[in-house]
């Protein structure tokens, strides 16, 4: 019997680990796949996931590699130049927007010295308890990528108006409202990430699957040990 109760209780262990590592395989970094366009598709491939079957990271034509790419991020949107050779990343909050070359960091910016009020945007956008997840604050209120003429216009939330190259990285124009424009989206807007509903889920059908296992093994062994 103390054996089998033994044997129960490392089952429990392994099952709960197992679970575990499913759950963090959900949320550890996967390859992300980016249609262009003139039979161009980029592709964001983490260390390891090729050996899975995955595509190189880098830009790919027809199916032929252009050139590698190193890096992996998911809250940076991709603007991409017409011929695929260069892009700019957008964070979705406070960060930097990168320029790339060929796969290659070539300079960046910071997002708040583009701002005119960034404390002003952190306190109508104060953090809420998921910060960790991403900056719960809105910074661009509209983005028009026109690939065709390497331009990405940028809107900000106070009203700026930003026309960056995609050719090179720079800012062509710039227009500022003459007053500041607070913005309507209130921080109750953001919701709970669905992600991390799902992994609470997770330790919680774990816990609730364990603990009856858990009791009648403690319970067969004190009275084991109680006969003995």
């Amino acid at each position: 019997m103390k054996k089998l109760c033994v044997t129960l209780l490392l089952c429990v262990l392994v099952i709960s680990v197992c679970t575990m590592n499913t759950r963090a395989l959900d949320i550890a970094p996967f390859p992300i796949e980016i249609e262009l366009w003139d039979g161009m598709i980029f592709y964001m491939t983490p260390l390891g996931h090729e050996e899975l079957g995955y595509p190189e990271s880098g830009l790919h034509r027809n199916g032929e590699l252009i050139y590698a790419f190193e890096e992996w991020f998911l809250e940076d949107t991709l603007y991409f130049a017409d011929d695929g050779m260069s892009f700019l990343t957008l964070p979705s909050g406070m960060g930097y927007i990168r320029f790339y070359e060929q796969g290659v960091l070539r300079h960046w910016r910071g997002v708040q010295p583009l701002l005119r009020d960034a404390e002003r945007i952190r306190r109508e956008h104060e953090p809420t308890d998921f910060d960790f997840i991403g900056p719960p604050w809105r910074i661009w209120d509209e983005t028009y990528h026109d690939h065709v003429n390497n331009r990405l216009y940028i809107t900000t939330v106070e009203g700026s108006r930003i026309t960056f190259d995609l050719s090179t990285g720079l800012i062509l124009s710039r227009y500022d409202p003459p007053e500041y424009v607070p913005s309507e989206q209130s921080p109750s807007e953001y919701a709970p990430p669905e992600q991390l509903t799902q992994n609470i889920t997770a330790v919680a059908a774990v816990v609730i699957f364990s603990l009856p296992v858990i009791v009648i093994a403690y319970a067969v062994l004190r009275k084991k040990f109680s006969r003995s």
